[in-house]
């Protein structure tokens, strides 16, 4: 998916090179000199000097007849290069004159362009390559463009704002998956070819392994019959993220937990997250691209009584919630957590923020 982006300007302006100073200077040395000699020669060179730079004034290239579009992907992660398309077009009935560009948007490093010389009507197509250092939504960027044309002299601005929305996800981390817990009477069972425990018996159809025929059975029967096989659901995952404001190691607490999420879901269970969310999150096209959506843009905040008892329902009796907790939130909060998880006959996992898993009970 691709998000687009037209330009909107938002000012332009002109300055003066170091190249105008030749001139400049020149007029002015000339015109002294023609006053002290009387030359008309030298007063028509400080003349000349002088309509080189009302020329280079006059002649401003129209840089407000170009638009700008900017295409990127909508989604990547912290620390991934991803590659922004830069269009260019002149709408113009001249040349465009040789420019140079820098496209700047938050959470994102610069990067700078050139465009050649465009006729009218033509558009130029860059694809640069981004790095995002932050995680976040990007909502809007900026493109500055620049050039000296047609002599040199004068340096003209002009800043255009081009929409442009991109989801920067946590970076990936290496994580332990948290196992589902033992089975009970409530376990939930899928039909698997993989299973071991029987499910039941079918008429065979395309597609159907022989090792899933059972041939006594088709021989009493005087036609192919096949065991379905069952192997249990993987339990839901519980997954709060809990850190204070300022907290130092709030990023990795993010990233171990919405990758901890990812591969829950990926694994076939259901997670339910609980995180404070600032911004306008939107559910992904997944389950594991919305955990990731939503972890994008997480806060630092330390989970409540009203949003702890979801995670402790969600859970069951005698079920787990996995925590990813940041520094602050392994002081008082735990205990205060841990007592809450105690009433409801629910379990607290800590997911440290290294490769290790471990039950914790306390700090």
């Amino acid at each position: 998916m691709k998000m687009f982006g037209r330009s909107t300007t938002l000012f332009g302006q002109s300055t003066s090179t170091r190249a105008a100073l030749a001139p400049r200077f020149a007029g002015i040395a000339l015109g002294a000199l023609s006053g002290l000699t009387g030359s008309r020669w030298l007063m028509l060179l400080a003349c000349a000097c002088g309509g080189v730079l009302i020329v280079a004034l006059l002649l401003r290239p129209k840089l407000d007849q170009l638009t700008i579009t900017v295409s990127a992907p909508a989604r990547t992660s912290v620390d991934s290069e991803i590659d922004c398309i830069i269009e260019v077009t002149n709408h113009g009935t001249d040349w465009s004159p040789l420019m140079h560009g820098v496209h700047r948007a938050e959470l994102l490093d610069d990067v700078t362009f050139r465009v050649d010389p465009l006729p009218a009507g033509v558009s130029a197509t860059l694809s640069l390559t981004r790095i995002a250092q932050v995680r976040g939504v990007v909502t809007a960027s900026t493109v500055d463009l620049a050039t000296t044309a047609p002599l040199g002299l004068r340096l003209r601005h002009r800043t255009v704002g081009v929409p442009m929305r991109l989801i920067v996800h946590p970076a990936q981390v290496p994580v332990a998956l948290l196992p589902p817990r033992a089975l009970t009477d409530n376990t939930s069972w899928v039909v698997s070819r993989t299973g071991v425990d029987v499910h039941g018996i079918r008429e065979w159809r395309p597609g159907d392994d022989a090792s899933q025929v059972h041939w006594r059975s088709s021989a009493r029967r005087g036609r192919l019959i096949v065991l379905e096989r069952e192997i249990p659901r993987p339990g839901g995952l519980a997954l709060v993220l809990a850190a204070a404001v300022g907290d130092p190691d709030w990023e990795r607490v993010v990233s171990v937990g919405a990758w901890t999420g990812v591969a829950a879901v990926r694994s076939g269970r259901e997670v339910v997250l609980v995180s404070t969310v600032s911004g306008d999150a939107q559910p992904g096209p997944d389950d594991a691209t919305t955990i990731l959506d939503w972890c994008a843009q997480s806060q630092p905040a330390l989970p409540a009584d009203g949003q702890l008892r979801g995670a402790f329902t969600f859970a069951g009796r005698d079920g787990e919630v996995a925590v990813a907790a940041g520094a602050s939130a392994r002081r008082e909060w735990w205990h205060w957590a841990s007592s809450l998880a105690e009433a409801a006959g629910v379990t607290l996992v800590a997911l440290p923020l290294d490769d290790a898993l471990e039950t914790a009970t306390g700090w």
